[in-house]
């Protein structure tokens, strides 16, 4: 019987197993490297995809930031449309003041027998015979004198019932509002911007027949206006009127002044005269004298420079 053999390594089996280890590994490594490569060939295309992207929100963002920089509330459109509507309302309430006015006179005439003939009288005695008064007899001028005497007396009466008062306008009131802007702080030269709802050339249309509650709220104001300079101690500062959108606007140079004190005058005096006017009440107009940022009334793409000067 033989003995039994013990098995023992086989240096040529055990080569191979090595080389084909090492194949084996080499095409897994192989296998990943590739799988790499097709990454990061995919990540190259999606890095430039992305890169065209970003440079696609370069112009967007430039027209962002460029609307960021130029962006404003528009207060000064809507102020300015808003005294626009107002200045309309003005206008068609100047229409009723204005019938309202022709109706007295028509009344007026109807209890004053001949109105036109007595001024007619009252003329032709004012150029022609009061010159000659004095060359006639004494008894013959006493009479022309008492004739006249009551001529007068009858015209007084028909014109004291026109225009002794504003007439009433049975109407709803009518909300209007001038603004004023107060550029500065009063360390140095303040500008002082006032819109008012009237028409631009109301100055120019007082030798045409302007709407009278036009001429009277205009007049107001700048009556207001030199009242708070005279206020605070500068009666003389340099005021220039002008349109702006077809609006009456003010512009005055204020030197040096608290400027507290300033919006303070100009409000309350403006407050008082606008609220006190006996015309501005009867056609039922309530005025609000109000303060906003004076870029509002002159934003940077708009200069008063035009403004016709008034002194």
């Amino acid at each position: 019987m033989d003995a039994p053999t013990e098995h023992l390594p086989n240096v040529a089996e055990a080569l191979a197993r090595a080389v084909d280890t090492r194949a084996s590994r080499e095409r897994d490594l192989l296998g990943e490297l590739e799988a790499l490569g097709a990454e990061r060939e995919r990540l190259r295309v999606a890095i430039l995809s992305l890169e065209a992207q970003r440079a696609a929100l370069d112009p967007i963002e430039a027209e962002v930031r460029a609307e960021l920089t130029s962006l404003d509330d528009g207060a000064h459109e809507v102020l300015f449309n808003s005294l626009i509507a107002q200045r309309a309302a003005v206008a068609a309430r100047a229409e009723l003041v204005a019938e309202a006015a022709r109706a007295q006179r028509d009344a007026a005439r109807e209890t004053t027998d001949n109105i036109d003939a007595l001024l007619v009288e009252y003329r032709q005695f004012r150029d022609v015979i009061e010159p000659t008064l004095p060359d006639l007899p004494a008894t013959y001028r006493s009479v022309l004198k008492a004739h006249h005497d009551g001529v007068v007396s009858r015209l007084r009466q028909f014109f004291s019932r026109v225009g002794a008062d504003p007439v009433p306008l049975d109407a709803p009131a009518l909300d209007l509002d001038v603004v004023i802007g107060v550029d500065g702080d009063g360390a140095e030269a303040v500008g002082v911007t006032i819109a008012i709802p009237v028409s631009g050339d109301v100055r120019a249309a007082t030798l045409e027949g302007a709407p009278e509650l036009e001429l009277t709220l205009a007049a107001r104001v700048v009556q207001a206006i030199y009242e708070g300079l005279d206020a605070i101690g500068q009666p003389t500062a340099v005021t220039a009127f002008g349109d702006h959108r077809g609006l009456l606007v003010v512009e005055v140079e204020v030197e040096p002044t608290d400027r507290a004190d300033l919006v303070d005058q100009l409000l309350g005096i403006m407050e008082d005269v606008l609220g006190t006017s006996a015309e501005l009440l009867a056609a039922g107009v309530r005025v609000r004298a109000l303060e906003v940022p004076a870029d509002h009334l002159f934003p940077p793409e708009e200069s008063s420079d035009t403004l016709e000067d008034a002194s």
